[in-house]
């Protein structure tokens, strides 16, 4: 078969245009013609797709333009110029094979072979285009559909944050956007806000709220690309070089692909959008900017919309809320002229003064607030005041008579004229001792007097204990008004007062004559009321603690399911449950006796009796242990005041037989919340409560809320994870190289902790190693750890000559620890002098005795002992000489600040410790050396050693790689 019959062959089974192409300068090279033929082909440019031109071999920008500018339509002038092969439409296929000259035959069979391929050309160009043509619409209707959501969530969402939540899933099923935000500029003061903010590895969140000035963002990326009022494009690296920005931290990380949008209002730019990828497969291409500006613009025009609608919803709010006060106006007129109206009739019909004051709180509180309302008077001595009504929210008691005072009461009756007093009024009032409130302040207070025959007999006074509900002086006129009326039906009702004297004299008769019926019942009486004792006591024993008389854990759990009920029911009444516990209080039970213990166990439960009301119950559980229930509280400062009168309680000593003792609690206190459904739950929540305020320091008090629950959930979580973790061997260890600071040779590596968590990728030991420790866990991951590092050694010790690794307290309380150590090394044929500890000082501390042992006995078998994060405790120059350690580390927090300026404090610090532990003998290794200034400050000061990200980064035992070395060059 001929070479040409088998290029057509080749040729009509060609699916696309790059094939054929191929085939076509393959061919032509075989004929001998040239070797460099080149082909450009053009299909439709579309909203996604910019560039139109594909070329085979790849051709640059100005290789095409000539190409494309040289070409005919004559097949034959192949040798001199480029040639259209074949045209569709608008898209075309250019051949470029200019040559010298050719032999007439060989010319012949090319022109032959170029008009037999222009038609399988045709054919494809027409081909693709189609197919181009498929996918261009299924990607407008994809877009269209994005941008009519986006105009749905605009009217149909009111909350911005899930507004902006659900626009980035939208564009996120459009391009690239995993990392995404929507920023808000104003140009007058160059200040923006992010709107919305969304990134897979910089997760700080950002507030919606707080505007970002140009003096925070000098070197921004996106306040350049606002400014410019351009879009941007590239790496973060080349944007930066692109507006002269310098790289800066607090920015966020490089990204290696970034795309910004400014959105522009009448050529004023009012926010952007910006897209971001970190992963060098994921890269933005021109139909992606071509989209993007699209939306940004469909996404400003929807916003602008959605502004306008809001601010003329708040304008027929504000028009509608004009003409309710107006209608409420009106209806208020209305009811004050009946309820006149109806206070004249009652004046005039009511004789019984009780009913009378009930009827009168009736009608004075469809006018006002008259929630908390009484009506007191001068006895006939002038020395007492006396309470015929009294209704008040703040108190249960019922207030029937006190003796003449300073009251704001007494105030009234010697102006003689109406008071209305504001809190800061009251205030003032007492410091000047001109008045002062009996019972509960209110936050307002309003009082009239009752004037006959122009003396004042009494007043009518409302209270106020809400900012909310504050009178004004339209109410005092009111009241005033309703008091004149009072004192006239008083008047009246005086009149009568003799015939009901009479009635009570008839009654007293009558109680005389049933004197001795209730003499012959007393017997029968006494002994059914010593039944009811005797049955009284057994019930009282059942619920009540012993030592204190308090309520037990019975009475506690039924008063709890009560309580419960009723905040169900209504779950505006709320409670609290405080949990109580003594701080100290066995060092004094052990060192002074039961006997005194149990003394101060009873004023510890008359203490906490004195804090709480009477319907609130105090209970003691047992020990040092004690629980209150409060009742009925309208809010969390209610409990807040109740516990910290309760620590105020608890100042001042407690004397027992002469001795002085000083005793504090803890308090743990929950709050009655829908999640509690029975007693246990709500005595949980306080008791969790209790435990963080002993964690904080005793003597305080800490309330229960979503934030220890969701703390006490996490830990959980993170326990049962760890569990898994160490059955799965998700706990590995990285190495972080120990450089010579001079050399850059490796001497040896430290083993730092990781968990590999399959969810949440790279772990560190900040979020873990406190719950590891709680629970026990951290010994279980230390030997772990150990025993991967004993596996992992030979590898190392090809690089460095040792490893080091941390050991925890807990470790230097078992006393088997050296010999367990040691018998895991041999296990591995790992010699001593290849392994290295590193202790805290906390450790030490802990366990001195037992610590020093241990550590003795290490450094006997040849391993070396490392005093880990030097500075940052106590810095004790005990440990330095009665501890076997030779080696100091100096913690990064000292290395960070270290400038080889005069005046740098840390420097002379760090040479004063590395002074100090020359003289002791001692090696010293530098820790977080970041910056090649902090490496020759370091050598200036004579210290050898160190490690830190200047060098390298902890990585996994696969990732070290053969030996290595740092140059300093």
């Amino acid at each position: 078969m001929s070479t040409k019959s088998l290029f057509f062959q080749s040729l009509n089974k060609t699916a696309d245009l790059q094939s054929a192409a191929s085939l076509l300068c393959e061919h032509l090279k075989a004929l001998g013609i040239t070797d460099n033929a080149r082909c450009l082909w053009h299909l439709s440019s579309n909203h996604f797709q910019a560039l139109g031109h594909q070329t085979l071999p790849v051709m640059g920008i100005d290789e095409m333009t000539d190409v494309e500018q040289n070409a005919v339509d004559d097949i034959g002038q192949w040798q001199s110029s480029p040639i259209y092969l074949a045209r569709h439409q608008h898209y075309y296929f250019i051949l470029d094979m200019r040559c010298t000259a050719v032999d007439r035959a060989l010319c012949d069979r090319i022109e032959n072979d170029l008009m037999e391929s222009s038609s399988v050309l045709r054919y494809l160009l027409a081909k693709q285009q189609a197919e181009s043509n498929s996918i261009q619409l299924h990607k407008s209707e994809k877009l269209q559909q994005a941008l009519f959501d986006i105009s749905n969530l605009v009217y149909a969402e009111h909350d911005n944050t899930r507004l902006f939540r659900k626009m980035h899933e939208i564009i996120n099923g459009l391009v690239y956007a995993e990392n995404f935000f929507i920023v808000k500029y104003d140009e007058n003061i160059q200040a923006m806000q992010f709107l919305y903010y969304a990134d897979s590895i910089d997760k700080e969140p950002v507030d919606p709220e707080d505007v970002w000035d140009s003096s925070k963002l000098a070197n921004s990326i996106t306040l350049a690309m606002l400014k410019s009022k351009q879009f941007a494009w590239n790496s973060s690296e080349a944007l930066l070089e692109r507006f002269g920005l310098v790289r800066d931290d607090n920015l966020g990380p490089d990204s290696v692909d970034w795309m910004g949008i400014p959105m522009l209002e009448n050529d004023v730019v009012v926010g952007g959008l910006v897209v971001q990828s970190y992963l060098p497969n994921r890269r933005y291409t021109q139909a992606d900017l071509n989209l993007m500006s699209f939306v940004a613009e469909h996404i400003r025009q929807s916003l602008t919309r959605r502004a306008l609608t809001e601010e003329l919803e708040r304008k027929v709010g504000e028009r509608t809320a004009k003409l309710s006060e107006e209608i409420q106006e009106r209806e208020r007129s209305e009811r004050i002229q009946s309820a006149l109206f109806n206070i004249t009739k009652l004046a005039s019909q009511t004789e019984d003064l009780g009913d009378f004051y009930t009827a009168m709180h009736l009608i004075v509180g469809q006018l006002l607030d008259a929630k908390n309302i009484y009506i007191a008077f001068l006895d006939k001595d002038g020395k007492n005041l006396e309470f015929p009504y009294y209704v008040d929210e703040s108190s249960t008691d019922k207030v029937e008579r006190r003796p003449i005072s300073n009251g704001l009461t007494e105030y009234v009756l010697k102006l003689k004229k109406p008071v209305l007093l504001s809190e800061d009024d009251i205030f003032r009032l007492k410091q000047k001792n001109y008045a002062e409130v009996k019972g509960t302040p209110p936050k307002c207070w309003l009082g009239v007097p009752l004037i006959i025959k122009g003396n004042a007999i009494g007043i009518i006074t409302l209270q106020s204990y809400s900012d909310a509900k504050a009178y004004s002086y339209k109410e005092q006129e009111l009241l005033s008004f309703v008091s004149v009326h009072i004192a006239q039906a008083l008047e009246k009702i005086e009149s009568s007062n003799n015939l009901r004297t009479a009635y009570a004299e008839m009654e007293s008769n009558v109680q005389k004559r049933t004197l001795e019926l209730e003499l012959s019942n007393q017997a029968l009486r006494e002994q059914i009321e010593r039944r009811e004792q005797a049955e009284q006591k057994l019930k009282y024993d059942a619920l009540h603690d012993q030592l204190t008389g308090l309520a037990n854990r019975n009475q506690l759990y039924d008063r709890l399911k009560q309580s419960l009920a009723q905040h169900q029911a209504k779950p505006t009444r709320l409670f609290a449950v405080f949990f109580i516990d003594l701080d100290r209080f066995k060092i004094i039970n052990d060192s002074m006796g039961h006997w005194v213990g149990d003394e101060l166990l009873k004023h510890v439960a008359e203490r906490i009796q004195n804090c709480v009301r009477k319907p609130d119950l105090v209970a003691r559980l047992g020990g040092d242990e004690f629980a209150v229930i409060l009742n009925s509280i309208r809010n969390v400062n209610e409990a807040k005041l109740v516990a910290e009168r309760m620590l105020q309680a608890f100042i001042e000593p407690i004397y027992i037989h002469g001795k002085e003792l000083f005793i504090s609690p803890s308090i743990g206190i929950a709050i009655s919340h829908e999640r509690h459904q029975d007693p246990d739950e709500i005595l949980r929540d306080s008791d969790i409560a209790l435990y963080r305020s002993k964690e904080l320091g005793r003597n305080r008090y800490t309330f229960f809320d979503d934030a220890l629950h969701q703390s006490a959930m996490h830990t959980l979580i993170i326990e049962g994870d760890l569990r898994r973790a160490l059955t799965r061997d998700e706990i590995v260890p990285h190495y972080q190289p120990i450089f010579s600071l001079e050399s850059g040779n490796v001497l040896g590596f430290e083993a730092l902790m990781r968990w590999q968590h399959p969810q949440r990728g790279i772990l560190y030991p900040a979020d873990f190693s406190e719950v590891a420790k709680e629970t026990g866990l951290i010994e279980l991951v230390d030997w772990s750890m150990y025993e991967q590092v004993c596996r992992d050694l030979p590898v190392l010790l090809g690089i460095g000559s040792y490893v080091t690794i941390n050991v925890s307290p807990r470790h230097l309380g078992h006393e088997n620890f050296a010999n367990r150590l040691l018998a895991l090394l041999a296990e591995y044929g790992v010699a001593p002098g290849n392994f290295r500890i590193e202790v805290t000082e906390d450790a030490l501390i802990e366990h001195p005795d037992l610590g020093l042992k241990l550590l003795t006995h290490l450094k006997h078998a040849g391993m070396q002992i490392n005093l880990d994060d030097f500075g940052t405790g106590y810095s004790s120059f005990s440990y330095l000489h009665k501890y076997p350690l030779d080696c100091l580390k100096i913690d990064r927090s000292f290395i960070a600040t270290l400038t080889d300026n005069p005046n740098n404090k840390t420097f002379h610090l760090i040479k004063a410790i590395h002074a100090l532990a020359v003289s002791l003998g001692l090696s010293v290794v530098a820790e977080g050396v970041e910056t090649k200034e902090q490496r020759d400050c370091l050598l200036s000061i004579g210290i050898q050693c160190g490690q830190g990200n200047l060098f390298a980064a902890a990585r996994a035992i696969e990732d070290l790689g053969g030996s290595f070395k740092f140059s300093f060059a």
